[in-house]
């Protein structure tokens, strides 16, 4: 189940790493805001069916579920951030971007972390 988890969570780095990449793109003026909306609702489904993954493992002991919960947690924090970050970029406000950009950064990066010590053998 580990295992899973880790994929589950690396597939959302993955996910929020094209969505950083994609407002990143757009703040350059290098792609259109349809376009960097596109990529972001795209990493939005990525991270849903990585959360419905996570959600539907079969957990048996007390530390399959802790694992399952702390995963959870980085999951939707990267799915709050993304979305707060779609929402600024529709709204038309740089500076609220910006801050949404920076804490979705902050929140892969965090499940970027706890990806490595799943796959470390995390307890």
């Amino acid at each position: 189940m580990q295992g899973q988890l880790e994929v589950a969570t690396g597939q959302v780095v993955s996910a929020g790493q094209s969505a950083l990449l994609a407002l990143s793109q757009y703040r350059a003026g290098k792609t259109l805001d349809g376009a960097a909306d596109t990529s972001l609702q795209d990493a939005l489904t990525d991270i849903a069916s990585e959360q419905s993954k996570t959600a539907a493992l079969d957990v048996t002991t007390p530390a399959q579920r802790s694992l399952q919960q702390r995963t959870t947690s980085a999951i939707d924090r990267v799915a709050v951030d993304v979305s707060a970050a779609r929402a600024a970029l529709q709204e038309g406000s740089p500076d609220r971007l910006l801050q949404a950009e920076d804490r979705m950064r902050s929140a892969v990066d965090v499940a970027d972390a706890w990806s490595t010590r799943l796959g470390k053998g995390a307890p």
